[in-house]
């Protein structure tokens, strides 16, 4: 059964997004900062999908305590999630739940501790408190979904693993058993009582359905792996990737389009346009011209752009193919991803699984609308649904002191169009603890964004800053005490039109709080992205490093 129940009021459907966009037609598009507010975008994943045993934690009728760890990779993820569902084992009631509490956090760990204490607030940010009220949970039929919406949403970054701590101080007038999964050791830790420093592991990981609110979508298929070049290949091709619309789950307008590595890359130029449309298509037809396999007419969501895939992703990273289009997903029709690629210095292997998924490819020449052929190579591949902050973060080595530290100075960043891959308006820029810190009062810096075309930045900051240049904030700001994983920030005076297809370069100078104060987490990325400039905030040269800082992006498409 797949039917649905909510805890509190009616869930809005994910087909109902579209009637909300403010995109009109079909297949409308729009363009990039400056443009009409689009609506947000909403998608469904579920963990643990093949449950088959039913656990009465923590929905039992005395004292519930309960962790469950959710796995990033079972998410396939990120976004804002809104609310959460559980599926009911068997026939039950109406339930009431007294004053639940139900909190989310990231976490590290691969597997949960004894300690209740030690599973969250460890590095990843602070724990947050989603849900604080009593639960009243309507009849259920078996195998019946019953949602709680939370009364703040939950912003899940894809790359941490997540906590869910839900706790009954009563318990329930009623036990309601839910599906588990069984073959995750340490996926639940729980007690009966209230408060408990410790608990007992279990290997129940419940079949959980999250609804997103904006966010990016991972569509991995299981199976073979194996490389393959088309389309950003040197030959110069052009394919069309099939996703059925029970594979995506969500509707509203896709901003972004990723593909998956499966190799080292090597640095290359590419010109693609990029596709999306609907399709009434199960399969394609290798008899089918590429414009044949569409319902309607496709949006373009990307005119010749060009990019630079660096070199030095590995396999399993992702790159954004830059997009300053959108287009409004209905939800109900199978989607089309279509990308042709008409120039390329030289060819990179991305991500083809074949597992016998029929005919979801189809691939040709550039320039020539009837394929050369259809076959089963299903590409892992990242949707964006407008809604959510676009984050970069790379792999983790440390901290930078500068612009929160103790330190005058001067520094810049450059983001490459891979690494964002969607037009808008940014609004709000922020970057993540790396340790606990105190609160600090009167940070004063001027903040200048500016597109680039550049992927690596020189030591001289003036040569950086090269097109679209603008001031967005110039004051001061206050920083509150913070764990480490937090994210804080700049409110933008001065929002900047992000173009979606350019480099993106942001340079931050003035002073610092105090020697206690609040460090950014770092990571490694290919290309020289960092530069620093000492002690003086008037400083013209600088260090340059294969750096990036954590980064949050809050865009208005």
């Amino acid at each position: 059964m797949k039917m649905v129940k909510n805890v509190t009021t009616a869930l809005v459907s994910i087909a109902a997004v579209v009637a909300m966009t403010a995109c009109s037609g079909d297949d409308a598009a729009s363009g990039g900062g400056g443009s009409s507010a689009l609506a947000t975008g909403g998608f469904v994943k579920e963990v643990a999908k093949n449950s088959i045993t039913g656990v009465n934690a923590p929905f039992f009728s005395s004292t519930q305590n309960s962790q469950f760890l959710l796995l990033a990779g079972d998410i396939a993820g990120s976004g804002n999630i809104e609310s959460i569902s559980f599926r009911s084992f068997g026939a039950e009631v109406a339930t009431t739940c007294a004053d639940a509490n139900i909190s989310m956090g990231h976490t590290s760990l691969s597997g949960l501790t004894l300690t209740y204490a030690d599973n969250v607030e460890e590095g990843k940010g602070t724990l947050q408190t989603v849900v604080e009220r009593s639960l009243s949970i309507s009849a259920l039929a078996a195998g019946e979904l019953f949602t709680i919406d939370l009364d703040t949403p939950f912003n899940y970054n894809g790359v941490d693993n997540v906590v869910l701590h839900v706790q009954m101080p009563t318990g329930c007038s009623n036990i309601i058993e839910i599906y588990t999964d069984t073959t995750q050791p340490d996926s639940l830790l729980h007690s009966q009582a209230i408060p408990s420093a410790t608990g007992s592991l279990f290997a129940f990981l419940p079949n959980l359905v999250m609804n997103f609110a904006g966010g990016v979508n991972t569509q991995v298929v299981e199976g073979t792996t194996t490389g393959n070049t088309f389309p950003f290949n040197t030959a110069l091709k052009r394919t069309q990737h099939l996703f059925t619309s029970a594979d995506i789950n969500g509707s509203g307008p896709l901003t972004g389009l990723a593909f998956q590595m499966n190799g080292v890359s090597t640095e290359g130029e590419y010109n693609a346009t990029v596709k999306l449309g609907h399709t009434t298509l199960a399969e394609f037809d290798a008899a089918n011209t590429f414009a044949d396999n569409y319902a309607n007419t496709a949006t373009v969501v990307a005119d010749n752009v060009q990019f630079t895939i660096p070199a030095g992703l590995q396999a399993g990273d992702w790159f954004w193919v830059p997009l300053n289009g959108s287009f409004n997903y209905n939800g109900t029709d199978n989607l089309i991803a279509d990308v042709e690629v008409t120039s390329a210095t030289v060819t990179n292997v991305v991500m083809k699984v074949d597992t016998g998924l029929l005919s979801v490819r189809a691939y040709g020449d550039a320039g020539v609308d009837l394929p050369v052929g259809v076959d089963d190579g299903a590409y892992n591949m990242k949707f964006r649904f407008n809604g959510a902050p676009m984050d970069v973060i790379p792999e983790y080595i440390g901290g930078q002191a500068f612009p929160y530290w103790n330190t005058e100075g001067a520094i810049q960043q450059l983001y490459n169009a891979y690494q964002l891959g969607s037009a808008g308006t940014i609004n709000r820029i922020e970057c993540r603890a790396e340790y606990n810190s105190i609160a600090e009062t009167g940070y004063s810096y001027a903040i200048t964004l500016s597109h680039s075309t550049a992927m690596d930045l020189t030591g001289i900051f003036a040569d950086n800053l090269v097109t679209d240049t603008v001031e967005v904030f110039n004051g001061t700001v206050d920083t509150p005490a913070l764990l480490a994983g937090d994210w804080v920030g700049f409110d933008l005076t001065t929002p900047f039109n992000y173009d979606g297809v350019s480099n993106l370069v942001m340079e931050i100078r003035g002073t610092g709080g105090t020697s206690g104060g609040l460090a950014c987490r770092r990571g490694s990325v290919p290309n020289q992205q960092l530069l620093w400039g000492g002690l003086d905030s008037s400083a013209t040269f600088g260090t340059t490093e294969a750096n990036l800082i954590d980064t949050r992006f809050h865009v208005n498409r």
